[in-house]
């Protein structure tokens, strides 16, 4: 076989797609053309295996090629996502003109018909580039928390796990139509009915819950929460028995979040429970969601492999 001509080297933006990839195209004879796509930091778009089905076409319309000529190779790279494990880079030949399904290959399978890969940018390097394109910076949802009144907490609306839950179905049973609003009605005719041996023999009141709240509005008040993972590295600094240092972390891992108007929970109304006869004033609890878009990419390149 002819040597591959490198034909193409750089980023492709498919003409139909808000896409980004960098693309090595390749001429092996008169009509055999290959095409290798390479997902790229802040990728705006479709990711190149869930974009897969369309390459063939893309690349085809962009270079003036007819289809049946053309094979595509994508390959997700070497890369690390935030601080977690290297990932190893991974080589798949789409289907198309010469396969009717998906093969994984290896880069030793690819360069045996193209020739040693060109080296991509360095990570800082191409991700400036990609950005340039119109590409994307990491984004993420800040939770923002708020030291609570626990009195201000609101009922139970649908105790699942609750020890006397079948108390609470036959007190909306009661109600006129079974409404969202006979629900939370309901929830604070079942909350004002428990004793204190109702709670005793409750999962989600073993703990104080005094110590705990007073903990986690502590944190609210004094911990940067801008900085992911704050609240929780400082939670886990508190001094508490395990039982009781274990629900304090649920607060942050797991936390209790109300809705936009504060009337009923969307998680953590178990422990909302709880806290409201914990006798504690505050708690933490999350109360919106803010959008952070930073500087960097959502994962760093390190190379084909």
């Amino acid at each position: 076989m002819a040597k591959a001509t490198l034909l193409y080297n750089a980023l492709f933006s498919p003409a139909s797609r808000r896409s980004i990839y960098w693309l090595r195209l390749y001429q092996l004879s008169e009509s055999r053309h290959i095409a290798l796509l390479t997902e790229v930091p802040g990728n705006p778009g479709m990711s190149v295996i869930n974009a897969s089905s369309l390459l063939n076409r893309e690349v085809a319309q962009a270079f003036a090629i007819h289809e049946g000529d053309l094979d595509v190779f994508v390959i997700l790279p070497r890369m690390r996502r935030a601080d977690g494990p290297i990932e190893p880079a991974t080589y798949s030949q789409t289907p198309g003109p010469s396969r009717t399904e998906w093969r994984e290959t290896s880069r030793r399978r690819i360069e045996a018909l193209v020739g040693l890969l060109p080296q991509l940018p360095q990570h800082s390097d191409l991700f400036s580039a990609v950005l340039a394109r119109g590409g994307r910076k990491h984004e993420w949802d800040r939770e923002i928390f708020e030291a609570v009144p626990v009195s201000s907490l609101p009922p139970f609306h649908a105790p699942y796990q609750c020890a006397h839950s079948a108390r609470f179905k036959s007190m909306l049973r009661d109600a006129d139509d079974h409404s969202h609003d006979d629900a939370l009605l309901a929830g604070q005719r079942f909350i004002a009915s428990l004793t204190d041996r109702d709670r005793a023999i409750c999962k989600y009141h073993q703990g104080n819950w005094a110590a705990i709240a007073n903990a986690s509005a502590d944190i609210v008040a004094r911990v940067d929460g801008r900085k992911p993972g704050a609240y929780f590295s400082a939670a886990e600094a508190v001094r508490l028995p395990n039982r009781d240092k274990m629900w304090l972390l649920s607060l942050f891992w797991d936390p209790l979040v109300l809705s936009q108007d504060r009337t009923e929970y969307t998680n953590g109304q178990h422990r909302g429970c709880a806290l409201r006869f914990s006798g504690a004033e505050k708690a933490a609890v999350i109360v919106d969601f803010e959008t952070i878009v930073d500087d960097h990419a959502d994962w760093t390149y390190l190379g084909d492999g």
